[in-house]
C-alpha cells in the first residue's frame, strides 16, 4: 500500500490492480483471510493513510475522508494517495461479499477487529454533511459532489451489510461488542447540543454507518438480549438515535422539497439512499428509533421526535401551522411525519430473526408494493428492489404467487406481471419500503378491492397491517408511544388543522395512523380496548364533522367508520358527542345509523328485482332477434323511405373539424412495393408439397440445418399495395403541414408517416346501387363480357359512390377540388417497378391494380392465423381497409369523371380482351374482374362468376399437364374430406374439357381425382375470398370506420353459419356470393342446365388447347398458402452455435435464407425483395430498408426471441430464450398487408407536432445558444 500511495517507480504499480483481483476475489481466500485474522492488515494501513494524508475534522469533531485530488492541477501523489484508498475499498469490499464465511459478524466483533473496524467506520461517519439553502436558487450545479458522496457510500454500505451476516452468533463477542459500540456513539454524541440544532439550519450527513452497524447487531441478537447495553440509568438511547432521527428528517425535508435551493445534488443523494440503499440506511435509521421508542420514556420520545421535526412551538400553540419553518409546505411536513409514526408502529420485521422464510416474506411484500400501483416487467421489477431480495432463490415461485403474468402482444411489447387482485387485499396503501406513501396508491387499492368484491369503492375500507413480531415485549411496548395523551392530543391538532383548512393531503394518512393505533391497542388488551386519551381528548367530536363533511367519499366512509369503533367501544364517546353537537343532531345521527341498517334487507330485495328486470330485458331482445331471423322472405315488407340516410362525416385529425363539402378531404395513404404474390414453384416438390398443406404448416427444417428453406427470388413477384391507418384529414391541412414536399408526414393521431393523401369522399347510404351489385349476364359470350366498353357505368357508380353536392350544375366537380388531388396516384417513386404507358390510362390501371393488390395482401395476411381463424376470417378484416377501398374506389370513378371526354376517346381504341387474356391466375383476375366493374356494363355479380369460373378452367389445365407427379404420388391436406360426386365431377369435367392435354383421364383412379379436386379448391379459394372481402366493402351499409365492425351485412342471411363452417370451405364462400358451387361448375361440362354462363366460359378456356405444352406465362398458378418468413428454431442458443454463424454480426435473410455480412446488407435489401427482412441472431433484431420520400432508411426491430417472462432477448440478458411464434407471426402479418411501414415508422422521429399557422413558427424562435450559458 506504501508503494501505490507514495511511489511511482515500482514495477509491481502496473499490474497491483489485477492482483488485487484475481487474490480477493476468491471466496476460499476470502474466508482464510477471515479465520486467520488477516483481516487487520487490510483495515490498518489503510486507516493510517486516511488518517494521515486524506482525513478532515467535521462539524461533530469526528474525522472523515475527504477528497485530495479536486482538478487536474492537483499533485500527482495526492491522486496516487486517493486511487490508492479506493483500491484498498474495493479490496475490503471483495474480501467481505465474496466470501464463504457464514458467521462474518462472530470475526468482525473479536476485540482486535472490531476496534479498528469501528476505526474505519468513524471516516464515513457523518460523511459530506449539508446545509440548507436560502435565498436565490442555485445558477450552477456541479455533479462532482454528488458522484464523489456516492462513490464513498455505496462500497461502505455494501461492507457493513455484508460484515454483520451471522448465522449462529456468539452472543458473548456480540454483547461486549455492543457495548463498546454504544460507548462510543454516547461519546460523540455529547458533542452537540440537542436543543438548539435545527436540521433546516444546522448540517446534517445523510450517512451514519456506525448507527447502520449497531441496527444490523440489534437485530441479530434480539433486543430483550440487548436492551441491558443499550440503556443505562444515566443515558438514555434517545442520545444514539437522535442521530438517526435527524437523517430521516433530512430525506422527508428534502423530497417536500424544503431543500429546494440547494438544487439537484441533495435530492439526488437522498432519492439513491431511499431507493438503491433503502435497507441499508432509511430502514436500519427506522429501526434505531423504534428501539428508542421502545426502551425509552414513551412521552420523552414522542417529544423529541416533534422536536426534531421542528413541530414542537406548533403543537404547543406559540406558532400557527405557515409560521413554522415549512411555512406552506406545512401540510406536505405532516403527511411525511405521519407516515413516519406509522412505519415506526407497524414495521416490526427487524425485531424477528432472519430466516429463509423470513426473507421470503420480505420478498413477498417487496414485490406486491412494487407492483402496487402499476404493473411492471420482469427486469424492471428486480431494479426496484434491493439486491439481496432480487437475487433470493425463490424469487420466481414467490413471483408466481404474487402476480399474474401478461404475455407480450405487439412487437414493441414485453410481458409484464400485474398484481393478483386477491393479494391486493393484503396490502397496506402505507406499508411500502422507504417511508413513501402517495394518494395514488389509495386510489388503486379503493378501485382493484372494489371491482374484486363486487362493490361500490366508496364502501371499501382499507386496514392496517400491522407486522408483529415474535416477541411479546416489543409488541406490548412499541404501542405505548401511541397511547399517551402527547399522541391523541397530536391527532386532535392534525384533524383540526385539515379541517380549518379543508386540506385531504393528509387527511387519509392521518386516519390510517388513528385506525392503526386503535387496532394495535384491540390486539393486545382485547377488542373493546380503547385508550382513555382517544376519550378524554374529543377526537370523537372531529371525526364526527369529517364524516358529515363534503370531503372525498373515502375521508369520510374511514372517519365514519372509526367513529363507530370509538362508539363501540366506550359509551362517554356518545356523550362527549352530546356536549359537542347537541341532542338534536346526535339524535339524527342515530336515526341515519339506524335507518342503514333497518334497509339493508329492502336494498337486497331491490337489487334482486333490478337483476331479474335486466335478464327478461335480455331475453326479450334475444326473442326479437331470432323472430326476425326467421322470418320468412314473404313476411317481409321493406318500408320505403323518403329520405336516405347519408354516411356520418368524419372529423381531420389536424384541426378538428368535421368533414364537409366545402373542403377536400382524405385519408393518409402510403404506397408501396410489396413481394408477398408468390407463384407455385414448377421444381422444387417440397414446396409444392407445403402449398397445398394448411395454413398453419410451416416449412421443415432439416436435421443438420437452423433455419428452414427459402423461397426462390424468381416466384416472388411484387406489386404496388396501398395502406392507411384511414384517420381523416383536410388535404389544405395536410399541405400546411408539410414542410418538405419530397419527405413524407406523420399522422398526428396514429404518428405513422404517410406520402399523400387520398381524396375520400361522402357517399349515401349504400356504397353501390342493387343494379350495380346484382343482375343476370347481359351477354352468353365470355370473349365479350370484359371486351365491351359501356359508357353509362361511370354514371352509375357515380350517383352512389359520391354525393351530388360535390358537383356543379354542369356535372363537373367543384373548383375546390383541383387536379393536384390526384398527385397521390402520379408521384413518381424510387426503384418503381411500374409498366410504361399511357399516362391517363395508366393512372386508371394504377388505381384498378391498387385495390385488387390492397385486397389480395389482405387477404393473404389472413391465412396466417391458420385454417380455424381463416373461416370466419371476414371478422378479421380491419376497419380501415375498408375505408381505404372505398376511397380508391371513389378515387377511380371521379378520376374517369374529370376527363370524361379523353377517357371515353382513349378506352373505346383500348382492347379489353387483351387485359383478359393476360388473366391466367387468381390476382390478375381479381384485377380484371375490378377493371371490367368500371368499364363495363356487368353486374358485379356476374363478374364473380365469370372470375371463379375462369379461374378453374385455367388452372385445371395447369394441375393436369404440370404437376401429375404432385397429384399421384403426394398426400394433399384439406379440412374435410370429399365425397363421390365430387370425385365423378372431377372426372367427368377432365375427360369432356381436357382432352387436349392427350392426358387419358379414363386410366387414372379415383384417388387422382381426388387430389385433383382438393387442389383446384385450394387454388380458388384464395380468389373466394378476396370476393368475399370486396363485396363485404361495397355491399354493406354505411358505418363509421373507427366505431363498427368490419362488416353489418354479407346478403341478408347469406353469412356462413357456425354449421356451416364444418363444411366444404369453398362451398360456404360460394354460398355468400351467391355462385354455384364448385362441384356444381365441375358437373356443367356434361350437364350445363341452369349454368350455361358457366359452361361457356370453361369451354372458352379450355377450347383453345392444342397441345400439353404451354408457355410459362400460361403455367402461373399463385401460391395457395402462407408466404411465410423463415422457419426459425425454437431454441435461441442454436443460432449462436450454427456453424455458419461465423461474425457475431452476420446476418440471414428471412426471406431467400442468404447470410448477409453487415457490409452486403444495403446491396442485398435492394436486390432480393421488396422490404426485406434480415435477421441478426446476436443482436435479437430485424432490419429492413424504408423509402422515405427519396432517400433509404434502415430501421431496427425488435426479434423474436423472447425470454420464460416475456422480454426481448438481448446481449445484456443471460436467461434463456425462446422463439415467441406469435410475435414472429405478427411480425408476418405485418410484411404481407405492408402494415409493417407504418409501425417502422411510428416512433422514428420523437414527438410528432400539429401543422402550424402561417407565420406562428417565428414564435417558436429562440436563440440556440442561450441554453448553452452554463458552459461560460
Amino acid at each position: 500500500m506504501s508503494i501505490l500511495a507514495f511511489a511511482d517507480r515500482e514495477e509491481e504499480l502496473a499490474s497491483s490492480g489485477d492482483i488485487s483481483v484475481q487474490l480477493f476475489t476468491c471466496p476460499r481466500t476470502n474466508k482464510w483471510i477471515i479465520q486467520s485474522d488477516k483481516l487487520v492488515k487490510l483495515f490498518y494501513p489503510l486507516c493510517k493513510l486516511i488518517e494521515e494524508k486524506s482525513s478532515a475534522i467535521n462539524e461533530n469533531g469526528v474525522l472523515n475522508l475527504v477528497d485530495v485530488v479536486f482538478d487536474i492541477r492537483s499533485k500527482r501523489e495526492n491522486s496516487a494517495i486517493q486511487n490508492t484508498i479506493r483500491m484498498c475499498i474495493e479490496n475490503i469490499t471483495r474480501v467481505l461479499t465474496k466470501n464463504d464465511e457464514k458467521d462474518l459478524l462472530n470475526f468482525v466483533l473479536r476485540h482486535e477487529n472490531l476496534l479498528l473496524f469501528l476505526l474505519f467506520l468513524r471516516f464515513f461517519q457523518g460523511l459530506s454533511p449539508v446545509l440548507r439553502k436560502t435565498g436565490d436558487h442555485v445558477e450552477r450545479e456541479s455533479i462532482t459532489e454528488f458522484y464523489s458522496f456516492i462513490l464513498k457510500a455505496v462500497p461502505i454500505s455494501s461492507i457493513v451489510f455484508h460484515a454483520t451476516r451471522v448465522a449462529d452468533l456468539d452472543y458473548v463477542s456480540a454483547e461486549s461488542g455492543l457495548g463498546q459500540i454504544t460507548e462510543y456513539l454516547r461519546s460523540g454524541a455529547g458533542k452537540s447540543n440537542d436543543a438548539k440544532f435545527r436540521v433546516s439550519k444546522d448540517p446534517v450527513s445523510p450517512l451514519n454507518p456506525i448507527n447502520y452497524f449497531l441496527s444490523f447487531i440489534v437485530e441479530s441478537m434480539g433486543l430483550e438480549n440487548a436492551k441491558g447495553c443499550l440503556s443505562s440509568a444515566d443515558a438514555s438511547f434517545w442520545q444514539i438515535s437522535k442521530t438517526s432521527l435527524r437523517t430521516v428528517i433530512l430525506m422527508s425535508q428534502v423530497k417536500i422539497g424544503l431543500w429546494i435551493r440547494n438544487g439537484m445534488t441533495a435530492t439526488r443523494q437522498i432519492r439513491y439512499l431511499l431507493d438503491t440503499l433503502a435497507d441499508t440506511t432509511y430502514s436500519r435509521d427506522l429501526h434505531l428509533i423504534q428501539v428508542s421508542a421502545i426502551i425509552d420514556d414513551p412521552e420523552k420520545t414522542l417529544w423529541n421526535i416533534l422536536g426534531g421535526w421542528e413541530l414542537s412551538e406548533w403543537f404547543l400553540g406559540k406558532v400557527g401551522p405557515d409560521n413554522t419553518v415549512y411555512e406552506q409546505k406545512f401540510s406536505f411536513a405532516c403527511e411525511k411525519l405521519i407516515l413516519f409514526l406509522y412505519k415506526l408502529l407497524v414495521d416490526r420485521l427487524h425485531f424477528n430473526e432472519q430466516t429463509n422464510a423470513s426473507i421470503a416474506d420480505s420478498v413477498r411484500r417487496a414485490i406486491c408494493y412494487a407492483l402496487c400501483e402499476e404493473p411492471r416487467s420482469y427486469s424492471n421489477l428486480k431494479r426496484l428492489l434491493p439486491s439481496y431480495l432480487s437475487k433470493f432463490d425463490d424469487f420466481d415461485r414467490i413471483l408466481q404467487e404474487c402476480a399474474d403474468f401478461q404475455a407480450p402482444v405487439g412487437l414493441y411489447d414485453v410481458g409484464i406481471y400485474r398484481l393478483k387482485p386477491s393479494v391486493q387485499e393484503n396490502l397496506d396503501p402505507m406499508g411500502q419500503g422507504g417511508g413513501d406513501s402517495t394518494q395514488s396508491v389509495f386510489e388503486s387499492l379503493y378501485a382493484s378491492i372494489a371491482k374484486c368484491k363486487s362493490v361500490d369503492s366508496k364502501k371499501v375500507i382499507l386496514s392496517p397491517k400491522i407486522c408483529f413480531c415474535d416477541s411479546p415485549y416489543v409488541n406490548a411496548r412499541l404501542g405505548k408511544l401511541y397511547r399517551t395523551k402527547t399522541f391523541a392530543k397530536l391527532i386532535y391538532k392534525l384533524l383540526q388543522v385539515a379541517i380549518d383548512k379543508d386540506d385531504e393531503e393528509f387527511l387519509p394518512h392521518l386516519l390510517h395512523l388513528l385506525h392503526a393505533a386503535l387496532l394495535d391497542g384491540k390486539l393486545v388488551f382485547g377488542h373493546n380496548y380503547l385508550d382513555k386519551s382517544f376519550v378524554t381528548i374529543p377526537i370523537c367530536n372531529l371525526l364526527l364533522s369529517v364524516a358529515e363533511s363534503h370531503m372525498s367519499s373515502h375521508v369520510a366512509s374511514k372517519a365514519d367508520y372509526l367513529l363507530d369503533c370509538f362508539i363501540s367501544s366506550d359509551g362517554n364517546v356518545m356523550d362527549s358527542l352530546t356536549d359537542c353537537f347537541g341532542e338534536a343532531h346526535i339524535e339524527a345521527f342515530k336515526h341515519r345509523k339506524d335507518s342503514l341498517s333497518d334497509t339493508k334487507r329492502q336494498k337486497f330485495t331491490k337489487l334482486a328485482q333490478t337483476r331479474k328486470a335486466k335478464i327478461m330485458k335480455k331475453f326479450a331482445k334475444q326473442r326479437e332477434v331470432f323472430m326476425q331471423n326467421h322470418e320468412t322472405d314473404g313476411d317481409v315488407t321493406q318500408n320505403p323511405v323518403d329520405t336516405p340516410q347519408m354516411s356520418a362525416p368524419r372529423n381531420c385529425v389536424y384541426c378538428g373539424e368535421p368533414e364537409s363539402v366545402e373542403k377536400p378531404f382524405g385519408i393518409p395513404g402510403v404506397i408501396r412495393l410489396a413481394s408477398v404474390f408468390w407463384e407455385l414453384s414448377l421444381t422444387d416438390l417440397e414446396l409444392v408439397t407445403h402449398a397445398f398443406s394448411s395454413y398453419s404448416t410451416a416449412l421443415e427444417t432439416k436435421k443438420d440445418e437452423v433455419y428452414s428453406k427459402g423461397y426462390d427470388q424468381k416466384f416472388r413477384h411484387s406489386a404496388d399495395v396501398a395502406s392507411s391507418c384511414a384517420h381523416g384529414v383536410h388535404i389544405l391541412c395536410q399541405q400546411r403541414a408539410r414542410h418538405l414536399n419530397s419527405f413524407p408526414n406523420p399522422c398526428p393521431l396514429c404518428h405513422n408517416l404517410y406520402e399523400d393523401v387520398i381524396p375520400s369522399f361522402l357517399h349515401g347510404h349504400q356504397f353501390l346501387k342493387s343494379l350495380v351489385l346484382d343482375g343476370k349476364p347481359i351477354t352468353s359470350n365470355p370473349s365479350d363480357l370484359t371486351s365491351v366498353y359501356c359508357k353509362e357505368r361511370n354514371q352509375q357508380l357515380l350517383g352512389s359512390v359520391v354525393r351530388n353536392e360535390y358537383f356543379q350544375k354542369g356535372g363537373f366537380l367543384l373548383d375546390k377540388y383541383p387536379k393536384g388531388i390526384w398527385s397521390v396516384f402520379k408521384k413518381p417513386r424510387l426503384n418503381s417497378r411500374d409498366a410504361a404507358g399511357d399516362i391517363d390510362v395508366g393512372v386508371l390501371r394504377k388505381v384498378e391494380g391498387l385495390i385488387a393488390n390492397t385486397i389480395a395482401a389482405h387477404e393473404i395476411s389472413l391465412r396466417i392465423e391458420g385454417e380455424k381463424e381463416a373461416q370466419c376470417f371476414v371478422e378479421g378484416i380491419p376497419s380501415s381497409l375498408h375505408q381505404l377501398i372505398r376511397s380508391l374506389i371513389q378515387c377511380r370513378v371521379l378520376l374517369y369523371e374529370t376527363q370524361r371526354p379523353t377517357f371515353e376517346k382513349l378506352l373505346a381504341h383500348v382492347k379489353s380482351n387483351e387485359l383478359s387474356k393476360r388473366a391466367l391466375n387468381g390476382r390478375s383476375i381479381l384485377n380484371e374482374i375490378i377493371s371490367s366493374l368500371f368499364t363495363t356494363g356487368e353486374s358485379l355479380r356476374t363478374l364473380f362468376r365469370y372470375g371463379v369460373t375462369k379461374l378453374l378452367a385455367v388452372t385445371s389445365k395447369i394441375l393436369c399437364s404440370e404437376y401429375y407427379e404432385f397429384l399421384l404420388d403426394t398426400r394433399v391436406i384439406t379440412a374435410n374430406a370429399v365425397d363421390c360426386s365430387a370425385i365423378k365431377a372431377t372426372a367427368a369435367y377432365c375427360e369432356e374439357m381436357l382432352g387436349p392435354l392427350h392426358m387419358k383421364f379414363s386410366s387414372k383412379s379415383p384417388l387422382y381425382y381426388e387430389k385433383l379436386f382438393m387442389t383446384l379448391e385450394k387454388c380458388v379459394l384464395p380468389l373466394l375470398r378476396q370476393l368475399v372481402m370486396l363485396q363485404s366493402i361495397v355491399r354493406c351499409e354505411h358505418e363509421d370506420y373507427r366505431e363498427g365492425s368490419p362488416i353489418s351485412r354479407l346478403g341478408s342471411s347469406n353469412a356462413p353459419s357456425a354449421n356451416e363452417r364444418q363444411a366444404c370451405l369453398s362451398d360456404s364462400f360460394c354460398k355468400v356470393l351467391r355462385l354455384p358451387k364448385l362441384l356444381e361448375i365441375l358437373s356443367s361440362s356434361r350437364n350445363n342446365k341452369g349454368l350455361e354462363f358457366e359452361y361457356n366460359i370453361l369451354r372458352e378456356f379450355t377450347s383453345g388447347l392444342k397441345s400439353p405444352k404451354m408457355t410459362y406465362e400460361e403455367l402461373t398458378v399463385d401460391y395457395p398458402n402462407v408466404p411465410r418468413l423463415l422457419n426459425l428454431p425454437d431454441d435461441f442458443s442454436l443460432l449462436l452455435t450454427d456453424p455458419m454463424h461465423v461474425s457475431p454480426s452476420d446476418s440471414i435473410c428471412l426471406h431467400c435464407r442468404e447470410r448477409v455480412p453487415p457490409w452486403l446488407r444495403p446491396s442485398h435489401q435492394s436486390e432480393c425483395s421488396a422490404m426485406c427482412l434480415i435477421f441478426c441472431p446476436e443482436e435479437n433484431t430485424v432490419s429492413t430498408v424504408i423509402e422515405l420520400g427519396l432517400n433509404l432508411f434502415e430501421i431496427k426491430l425488435p426479434g423474436p426471441y423472447m425470454t420464460t417472462h416475456g422480454e426481448i432477448r438481448t446481449p445484456s440478458l443471460v436467461e434463456k430464450a425462446r422463439l415467441n411464434r406469435l410475435r414472429y407471426a405478427h411480425l408476418n402479418k405485418l410484411w404481407i398487408n405492408q402494415e409493417l411501414f407504418g409501425f417502422a415508422t411510428r416512433t422514428m422521429f420523437g414527438e410528432r407536432m400539429s401543422p402550424l399557422e402561417a407565420g406562428a413558427a417565428d414564435e417558436f424562435e429562440e436563440d440556440p445558444l442561450e441554453d448553452l450559458s452554463i458552459w461560460d
